[in-house]
Parts: structure tokens; sequence; C-alpha cells
């Protein structure tokens, strides 16, 4: 996890086979980092090096949107080369998002770099 003040970019990449142990790792550095962000905050997650979630991660995922949504976040790139790898992040932001987040699904980091230039 990232973030970019310049940019007001926060960023999160997951890796390789992610477990509930490190999803709750995770949650202990989001308040700090939310707090480096301005209103209107664009979240970037990164599922390119991901092999395999776990569905349990599910809670601590949801946390995070949860946070994110309170400190002002104003939308989502998520990047998704293969989306059998997707475990519900759609389903999961109408729920936690409440609509209210634009929310782009990119399957490259290019296309997600152009996305944020375009802000």
């Amino acid at each position: 996890m990232k973030a970019d003040r310049a940019r007001n970019v926060l960023r999160i990449v997951y890796r390789d086979n992610v477990r509930p142990p490190h999803t709750l790792a995770q949650l202990e550095f989001v308040p700090r980092e939310l707090a480096k962000m301005r209103n209107g905050f664009t979240l970037v997650t990164d599922l390119s090096e991901l092999d395999a979630m776990d569905l349990d991660c599910c809670t601590h995922v949801t946390r995070v949107m949860d946070l994110a949504l309170a400190a002002g976040i104003g939308r989502v790139i998520r990047i998704i080369p293969n989306p059998r790898k997707d475990i519900g992040f759609n389903l999961l932001s109408l729920v936690h998002y409440h609509g209210k987040v634009p929310t782009i699904t990119c399957k490259t980091r290019a296309e997600a770099a152009a996305e944020l230039a375009r802000r």
C-alpha cells in the first residue's frame, strides 16, 4: 500500500496468494495512509500480480472500502487482467460505496495510468 500525496492516489497491490492474515495486517496501515489523502482521492487496486485470494479476505477488503468512503474517496481504478481473479469487487463496491463512487476496471497498468492522467 502506498499513498501518493501529490497525485492524491492511494495504491493497493495484491500479489501471489492472498490470505486473511495478509489483508488483516493491511488494515493496520489503512487509516494512516488514508489520512494522507485529500477529499476526492483515487484508490487504485492492482490485482495484476494476484494468483488467488481467499474468499475470507472479503471482510477485510470491504472494511478498506468502508474506511475509504468515510475518508472521501472520489473514484476507484481497478487493474484486473484476469476476470477469474476478481473475488467480486464490483458487487462489493456497489454495497460498500452505495453506488456513489465511480469505478473503472482496467486490464493493464498502462490503461490505469491513462485513466489517472485524465483527471
